[in-house]
């Protein structure tokens, strides 16, 4: 009778925990905690899994790429001070694929084993070259200019400080000065730089005007 009382006492108090720090989580628009905790221990390329997405629809004309002659791999590379091959340097990096466009043709294709063309995979820094392709048609277009700053455009996120300074080339350039330094954390102990925290956020919008601090 002791032990069903103190096991049960133990659920509620686990359950309370579990409850008082999904609240807290969804009060800084972090995942659920079993999100958090499968993100935070999960392989970089792995953590799309256990991420929400906003899948964006194909075009219903797209345009095929032109293939291009093979590329030519480096038999080896230098990885972490030591000289490995090409495959194994893949291997090492957890890479799920390899593409290669040069001069508008696609030259190269790889996909690790388990891995299609077909699958959803995170754009990480490629997300950088789209949005520049995008503010670049803008500015073809008229519609930007790279000297305009950010907060003309988005005057909702003005400061009154340096923040308020920040252009559009800035921004482009990765030369903005916001205090979101690329230093990617490994496991739970990081779950609090802010670049983990612009990761794992379920508003982007609650993150940026919450870190609106300049680093210089």
């Amino acid at each position: 009778m002791f032990l069903v009382r103190f096991l049960r006492r133990i659920a509620i108090a686990l359950l309370t925990i579990f409850v008082l720090l999904w609240v807290v989580l969804a009060g800084f628009r972090y995942p659920n905690p079993i999100q958090v905790a499968q993100v935070g221990f999960a392989a970089a390329t792995d953590t799309p899994k256990y991420m929400n997405s906003s899948p964006i629809a194909a075009s219903s004309t797209p345009k095929p790429m032109e293939i291009g002659a093979e590329e030519t791999l480096p038999q080896t590379v230098v990885f972490r001070g030591k000289t490995v091959t090409f495959d194994e340097y893949l291997k090492a990096t957890a890479t799920n694929a390899l593409l290669i466009y040069r001069d508008g043709k696609l030259t190269h294709e790889w996909y690790a084993p388990g891995i299609s063309k077909d699958q959803k995979l995170p754009s990480y820094s490629v997300a950088k070259s789209v949005v520049a392709i995008l503010a670049g048609q803008f500015v073809a277009e008229g519609k930007l200019k790279e000297s305009d700053k950010l907060v003309d455009v988005l005057p909702e996120w003005k400061t009154g400080t340096s923040y308020d300074k920040i252009t559009i080339g800035d921004l482009l350039d990765m030369r903005s000065g916001i205090d979101v330094p690329d230093d990617y954390p490994s496991g739970p102990s990081g779950w609090g730089r802010s670049i983990a925290q612009m990761y794992a956020t379920t508003d982007m919008n609650y993150f940026i005007k919450n870190h609106r601090k300049m680093l210089f």
